[in-house]
């Protein structure tokens, strides 16, 4: 599994300075980068909590900055089931260094054991990173 998660991320490095050359510099204020999944029937609660632990136990280890990071989770329109967290790095660099921290050997051992209390409140194969911009609005 850590070596499809490295393989993704260097695809979506990839793809994000293929489409960022297209775009004037001052149109990108930042990247977020969103982990979402869906949450089991009746764990949606237990989901956000320990969404809330990865955050403060890895996420903020890892280079997360708490001010920057959301947690957000369905209600009108998404599915109920959904929960999101959402955090936003200045540079594609910054962002880099964030997913390479979860090759250190004092998450890996903490966050496999993490992993298998959030297998029992999520549904399997739902889980999934995506990287988006935050981009300047001219009025």
């Amino acid at each position: 599994m850590l070596r499809s998660l490295v393989g993704s991320e260097m695809c979506i490095r990839d793809r994000y300075q293929r489409r960022v050359r297209g775009y004037s510099s001052g149109m990108v204020r930042s990247i977020v980068a969103r982990w979402s999944f869906m949450a089991r029937f009746g764990k949606r609660g237990q989901a956000i909590e320990l969404a809330q632990e990865w955050v403060s136990s890895f996420g903020v280890r890892a280079g997360m900055k708490k001010h920057k990071t959301s947690i957000n989770s369905g209600g009108f329109g998404p599915a109920t089931s959904l929960v999101e967290i959402n955090t936003e790095f200045g540079s594609m660099a910054e962002m880099e260094t964030f997913f390479d921290a979860f090759h250190r050997a004092d998450l890996r051992g903490p966050q496999s054991m993490w992993l298998e209390k959030m297998d029992k409140a999520v549904v399997s194969g739902t889980p999934k990173w995506e990287v988006l911009h935050l981009s300047l609005i001219h009025i």
